[in-house]
């Protein structure tokens, strides 16, 4: 039985690398995705790049056939980047979070003598989530997971999910942050506690690289308040969506299902926890829900699934989330 497996994993990883089919496939990936290489040797190396995935995926599929791992994975528009290009794309600056912690609020602390219920919450079906955004080639991830926390700040105040706007927080905060070195969103949202964020319409996304300047205006949210932990995370979803840092390595090619990869340390891109379900593809008792930012055409409508109770792929690691009970809209 273990010969016969072996022989199927190296017929399919032979048909993976087949010339004909590979190139085949490549064209028809080209196509979808609007893409093209004039130049043959970088055609030839988007080509190579573009098998090894097509190998992986196959592979990894198997395995989700098995039962072995809990999501599915696809060739996506990620499909002919290297992991180390894609990874440089994703936005988080490198090193550990910035030391701000005195601008934030423990969750220990905040939650303390509350009586916040624990357990299933979906933001979403609360009509406090706004619409999956996509930040392009540009490493901006930070400035949309920061939104994504003021957008549901000011619906569960107003009622109204608005469309802030990321562009100033790429524009304001830093310069030159599209290439790789990013920022993070804790950043970003003590930025909006005290200047306050503009709105999508007023300060729209360029994907690239601008000047700071002011507009008419601008949301403020209060307090940050952090944390770290699932049991945290729990608490913090209670009360509005919650910012968090991981590792995305394993997200390059996802397609659906529940992520249940192992922990880590490594913090490259940040997203946006929104809700704890129980549907979770027999998986897992309770899964997070977590929006993302490359397009609603990625993963599940631009939403993922990850495994509740051993802190897969890091995302318990940095949480952050705002105090919508102070609010404002400043004319």
């Amino acid at each position: 039985m273990r010969w016969f497996a072996l022989f199927l994993i190296g017929l399919t990883l032979s048909s993976a690398y087949n010339d004909e089919e590979t190139k085949s496939h490549f064209r028809d990936h080209l196509k979808k995705y609007g893409k093209y290489y004039d130049n043959p040797v970088e055609y030839a190396k988007r080509l190579s790049i573009y098998a090894k995935h097509r190998a992986h995926q196959i592979m990894h599929n198997l395995k989700y056939k098995t039962g072995s791992v809990g999501w599915r994975e696809e060739l996506n528009e990620f499909a002919d980047q290297a992991s180390e290009e894609f990874l440089k794309r994703l936005g988080l600056a490198p090193g550990p979070p910035p030391n701000n912690t005195g601008n934030s609020i423990p969750a220990s602390i905040f939650y303390q003598g509350q009586k916040v219920k624990r357990g299933l919450v979906d933001w979403r079906a609360k009509g406090k989530v706004g619409s999956v955004k996509d930040q392009k080639q540009c490493g901006s991830c930070w400035t949309f997971t920061a939104s994504a926390v003021i957008e549901t700040c000011v619906a569960i105040a107003t009622g109204s999910v608005p469309d802030m706007s990321e562009q100033q927080f790429q524009d304001c905060l830093h310069t030159k942050r599209c290439s790789p070195g990013g920022g993070w969103p804790a950043t970003a949202l003590d930025f909006a506690q005290k200047q306050g964020q503009s709105f999508e319409r007023d300060y729209p996304y360029q994907a690239h690289d601008g000047s700071c300047h002011s507009t008419n205006k601008t949301a403020h949210v209060g307090q940050r308040i952090s944390g770290k932990g699932e049991d945290d995370l729990e608490r913090m979803l209670q009360t509005g969506v919650v910012s968090v840092a991981l590792d995305a390595s394993t997200l390059q090619r996802y397609a659906g299902g529940v992520v249940d990869a192992p922990t880590s340390v490594i913090h490259n891109h940040a997203v946006t926890v929104v809700a704890l379900i129980n549907d979770c593809d027999g998986k897992a008792a309770q899964c997070w829900v977590v929006k993302n930012s490359w397009g609603p055409k990625w993963g599940e409508d631009g939403f993922f699934r990850i495994v509740k109770g051993k802190n897969s792929i890091g995302v318990a690691n940095v949480l952050d989330t705002a105090n919508f009970l102070v609010f404002e809209l400043l004319e």
